[in-house]
């Protein structure tokens, strides 16, 4: 996998948690400055982490879900970006691997 495809899938991973953690958050009625009282961290850190400009840690991510208690996004969370890595990364093996033979 190329540095810019790499690049371009964090980039929507990064997206997509964003969106995810950010309809938690509005679904549970709570404002950006609440949230982020609650979480002891920096209104702009939420900002960033809702815009996909950064990736939040998994303790505060697993924090975030048990505040809006939504649980089903929290799984969606940890699924979604992690699977096209993945699957990109076995096709890539499994053509080397067939190459070989």
């Amino acid at each position: 996998m190329n540095t810019k495809t790499r690049d371009k899938d964090r980039k929507n991973s990064l997206e997509y948690q964003g969106q995810i953690l950010r309809e938690a958050r509005r679904d549970s009625g709570l404002t950006q400055e609440e949230l982020a009282e609650i979480l002891d961290c920096s209104v702009r850190h939420i900002q960033n982490i809702e815009a996909g400009k950064c990736d939040p840690s998994f303790s505060l991510v697993r924090h975030w879900m048990q505040v809006t208690k939504d649980w089903r996004s929290f799984f969606s969370f940890l699924q979604k970006p992690i699977m096209p890595l993945f699957n990109r990364r076995y096709v890539h093996e499994q053509r080397t691997e067939n190459s070989k033979n």
